[in-house]
């Protein structure tokens, strides 16, 4: 059975991410499980390594000691932090939630889920600061080929969402995804566009709303104009806009928000969640 994942940093916790999870899980009646990996140690050689083939063997010992306490520490705050995020989702009505604490490298530990995974949660900012992305946010998008929910904000309510569209094949898998596997199958939708050749932009997007008509759902496009992150932002801010969805990777404009020049614009400047698709 499908699952809600929820990515867990004990050192940072994100109660956004509890709450959006929780929300979700009751929503699509699906299972709800918190995932929290510890990253391994260090050995010997490794730390020889780095301090120089020479380095005293007593300050190796010392500084793997020090590293294991370490991790001992974030294992206990992890089963604790673990234990209140469950007891907290039974509370609020999910019928199934469990964790996992897992040693090794997460990217590895997520691509062992990914076939049983619906939809993956993490907090998008790292600690609170406007311009930290969260440990989690990279390590998600490579492992995983599911839907990837990027929190930042306090919890609402998803009510209205808005589609960054450019016509490649991801962005038409994203819009074959909300019609035939919605998320938020009741909010209200748009479909924008960010081009400066309006015809060209307005032929996209009729096509894009023959598709969801056929679907029977409604759907609103909009072709906007100028700086594209700028363009995205002040149509959410002008319509209340909930949630934005992109492809996480495209080969148009979509691909340089994420992964290009105007990677820290749209992750650090953003104050809506962001559902990233695969």
């Amino acid at each position: 059975m499908e699952k809600i994942l929820v990515c867990v940093d004990v050192l940072e916790p994100c109660k956004e991410s509890l709450h959006y999870g929780v929300y979700l899980a009751k929503k699509l009646d699906l299972p709800l499980m918190f995932l929290y990996t510890i990253e391994p140690n260090f050995t010997n050689a490794e730390l020889a390594c780095s301090f120089g083939i020479g380095a005293n063997g007593c300050v190796i010992e010392d500084l793997v000691e020090e590293q294991s306490q370490k991790n001992e520490n974030l294992y206990k705050k992890g089963q604790r932090i673990l234990k209140e995020f469950c007891a907290y989702a039974k509370e609020q009505g999910v019928k199934e939630c469990f964790s996992v604490q897992r040693d090794g490298d997460l990217e590895e530990v997520l691509k062992e889920y990914n076939d049983q995974i619906r939809l993956a949660i993490a907090g998008l900012k790292g600690g609170g600061k406007k311009n930290k992305i969260g440990i989690h946010t990279e390590e998600l998008v490579r492992a995983l080929n599911v839907p990837i929910l990027l929190v930042n904000s306090a919890f609402k309510e998803i009510k209205s969402v808005m589609m960054a569209y450019d016509g490649s094949n991801l962005a038409k898998k994203a819009i074959e995804q909300a019609i035939k596997r919605p998320i938020f199958k009741e909010a209200k939708r748009y479909v924008v566009n960010v081009s400066k050749d309006k015809k060209a932009s307005c032929e996209l997007l009729a096509q894009v709303s023959q598709i969801f008509k056929e679907a029977n759902l409604n759907v609103q496009t909009q072709h906007l104009n100028g700086e594209i992150t700028q363009a995205l932002f002040d149509f959410g801010e002008q319509n209340d806009i909930d949630l934005l969805i992109m492809g996480a990777y495209s080969h148009h404009w979509l691909k340089s928000i994420l992964f290009g020049s105007l990677t820290n614009d749209i992750l650090t400047k953003a104050k809506k969640p962001l559902l990233l698709i695969r």
